[in-house]
């Protein structure tokens, strides 16, 4: 029986239904409640914030002791004066962000449906009025009282709020049934006041153990914002989630990346004063649709397309001193001789099918002024076509994924000589150390530290449902014929695309334009968690999506890579000799040492994570904020509470 049905069910056999606030009714778009504080000192740069904010609740409680909970005015009586203005804008922040749980504002509705009656019960800070404008804005009214441990100085936690509950009522308290996400506070005690109560699993922790590698980002980045956020949404999301295999990757995996690349791109857009921008196509396909979500439209876009045979045809031919062109480069020999084949009788019957550069170099030197004035009427023509979009400013952005040539960017300021142009990546090629100085441009991604494991799933986020340009004709677009790998992806990619637009519509729905504070390097690592693991079900989704590795689109690969070439490992060496071998997958980890001999072997069943070391057998399982291990899975050898920072940091490494 689904979840649902169950609380329906037990609906019905009672009489009073009480519902929890937050984790059940509502939902905070963070891993951790204090997440919030660190994201107020990051929005209004006012350094210890966060750890003021919470050291000063810490502090009320214990100043307050004879209370059993305390106001949110109580709190901030406790900070320094410096961050006192700060409570109106957590306040704020709170009534902006917190968002509704689908499944429970149904619930709800089937409980008022039934006629029952409904209360609401929650140990909470914030004062009865701000926690009513906060249902009502959310979709919950017409309940019939609210209960809030700060006002009433009882909390549920030590069972006082229900007893206080029962005798306000005039009920007996099995009476009631509550539904809460607190197993302590919202089962136990309920129930050992006489309550009757339903356990509903809080959205986060439905969402970790559903999803492998969250759990596993999760366990990497828990004191980071971004990687909050990321998760935050992930498990509002994950209440409702799309039944479409690539709407739902394209939201949870595609959309974060493209949608916090977008987020740095208006602060540099802002910063570099720029007011219009070229997305260029494939690659700016998606991009362009986030953009235009999250922007307030003060930024005007453009969609161009300027494949790399622009660049190559007009600066490889223009010059004959050109470096390019005295690059022993063959493939992009033989794509010049190819292209120019198609637009000139005497080239259609007299080039050579060349085996070497030195052939190909020797018949273009040969008949030069003929390709040089070919080339000359194909940049004349791209110009054309750049002129055709309404473009009113002279500094423009250009966007693209990556760069190892400035392929795009070249070609666009051959194709817009009287514009400046500056170029936004989200990586450029190291390759670019000695352009740079001759281009304005700004990458998202600068630490170089941080690497993808497969750059390929990036090249499918930010792609089209297009095949590539064959060549651009009087304004017009001609693709190329679609092979049976671009079919494929072209197939797939509009619901992908859907699920990023998705993604990006939830979190500006939730955040509007406050800045998220996305990092590259937290999102690299999202990616590489997704393309060092993989299901049966992703194998069997990607089996026809392969990305095109070389210019002339003749080369495909497996996308991700990592998933169709054998089990990822890692090497560890001592003294320069390899020691330790780590092979990894979704399901287990396997440790050998000099590679033959097994030390270590974890894999995940439920909520428990069995170890066996040396072949011997240990399970570890966290229960409420406790870690324990047990040898054989039934002895205890070892317990304690998860945030004991050496304990906990061991188990991380494990786990």
């Amino acid at each position: 029986m689904k979840l649902i049905e169950k609380i329906k069910k037990n609906i019905d056999e009672s009489e009073i239904i009480s519902f929890d606030i937050f984790d059940t009714l509502l939902l905070r778009p963070y891993v951790k409640p204090t997440d919030i504080f660190l994201h107020i000192e990051k929005l209004y740069k006012i350094k210890g914030f966060a750890t003021a904010r919470i050291k000063a609740e810490t502090s009320a409680r214990n100043l307050y002791n004879m209370k059993e909970d305390i106001t949110l005015d109580e709190i901030y009586q406790n900070i320094a004066s410096k961050y006192i203005p700060l409570k109106e804008k957590e306040l704020e922040l709170e009534y902006q962000t917190i968002q509704s749980n689908k499944e429970m504002q149904e619930i709800f509705k089937y409980a008022q449906s039934k006629d029952k009656r409904i209360i609401i019960i929650s140990d909470m800070y914030l004062s009865k009025s701000t926690l009513i404008d906060l249902l009502k804005k959310n979709g919950y009214e017409n309940f019939e009282k609210i209960y809030v441990s700060s006002e009433i100085k009882k909390t549920k936690a030590t069972g006082n709020l229900y007893k206080y509950v029962c005798n306000d009522l005039n009920i007996m308290p099995k009476e009631i049934l509550h539904i809460g996400d607190n197993y302590k506070s919202d089962i136990l005690m309920a129930q050992k006041i006489g309550l009757q109560t339903y356990h509903y699993e809080k959205p986060l922790d439905q969402l970790l153990k559903s999803n492998e590698r969250a759990y596993k980002f999760h366990h990497l980045y828990k004191k980071q914002l971004d990687a909050s956020i990321l998760l935050g949404c992930l498990a509002i999301y994950n209440i409702d989630r799309i039944k479409n295999y690539w709407q739902d990757f394209g939201f949870k995996y595609g959309g974060p990346v493209i949608f916090g690349y977008m987020s740095w791109l208006i602060k540099q857009l802002k910063k570099d004063n720029i007011k219009e921008v070229l997305f260029v196509a494939r690659d700016g396909y998606s991009l362009q649709k986030v953009f235009n979500i999250i922007q307030n439209k003060e930024i005007k876009t453009h969609y161009i397309y300027a494949p790399r045979i622009i660049n190559i045809v007009c600066n490889f031919l223009c010059d004959q001193n050109n470096k390019n062109f005295q690059e022993k480069n063959l493939n992009k020999l033989k794509t010049i001789l190819s292209y120019f084949k198609s637009k000139n009788s005497f080239l259609k019957e007299n080039t050579p099918e060349i085996k070497t550069f030195e052939e190909g170099n020797d018949f273009i030197k040969k008949h030069y002024e003929l390709y040089k004035n070919l080339a000359q009427k194909e940049k004349e023509n791209f110009q054309k076509y750049c002129a055709s979009f309404d473009i009113k400013n002279n500094k423009i952005a250009l966007i693209d994924s990556c760069s190892i040539n400035l392929s795009a960017q070249k070609s666009i300021s051959a194709g817009l000589p009287s514009k400046k142009i500056y170029g936004y990546y989200w990586t450029v090629s190291k390759k670019l150390n000695k352009e740079i100085q001759n281009y304005s441009l700004s990458s998202f991604q600068q630490n170089t530290q941080c690497k993808f494991s497969d750059w390929n799933i990036m090249e499918l986020y930010m792609t089209a449902p297009n095949p590539p340009v064959e060549q651009i004709e009087q304004d017009k677009i001609i693709f190329k014929k679609a092979n049976f790998w671009e079919q494929e992806r072209i197939k797939i990619y509009p619901d992908l695309s859907k699920g990023i637009v998705l993604y990006t519509k939830l979190i500006n729905k939730i955040f509007g334009q406050l800045d998220t504070f996305m990092e590259a390097s937290t999102l690299v690592e999202w990616t590489n968690i997704l393309c060092n693991s993989s299901t049966i079900t992703d194998k069997k989704m990607f089996q026809n999506i392969k990305h095109a590795c070389d210019e002339e689109h003749k080369q495909y690969i497996p996308v991700p890579l990592t998933w169709f070439e054998g089990k990822r490992h890692k090497i560890i060496k001592l003294w320069e000799i390899p020691c330790f071998y780590i092979y990894q997958d979704l399901s287990k980890t396997k440790i050998f040492l000099f590679k033959y001999i097994p030390i270590i072997k974890i894999t995940k069943k439920d909520n428990i994570q069995l170890l066996k070391i040396i072949g011997i057998p240990f399970s570890i399982k966290k229960h409420k904020d406790k870690i324990f291990v047990k040898l054989f899975g039934l002895l205890p050898v070892l317990s304690a509470k998860e945030n004991n920072s050496l304990f906990s940091g061991i188990m991380r490494k494990l786990i």
